[in-house]
C-alpha cells in the first residue's frame, strides 16, 4: 500500500482547468481508497 499525504485537503489540490474532469474522476477513487472497507481487503500486489 501506498500512502500519501498533504498540507491541504483532497479537492484544493487541483481546482480548475483543463484536467477538472480528469481530476475529479481521479479524486472520487482516492476517497474509495481511504474508505475502511477499502483498507481492509486484501489486493494483489
Amino acid at each position: 500500500k501506498l500512502i500519501i499525504s498533504a498540507e491541504v485537503a483532497l479537492e484544493s489540490l487541483y481546482t480548475e482547468g483543463l484536467l477538472n474532469f480528469e481530476f475529479r474522476r481521479c479524486l472520487s477513487r482516492l476517497k474509495e481508497m481511504q474508505s475502511h472497507d477499502y483498507l481492509a481487503t486484501e489486493h494483489l500486489p
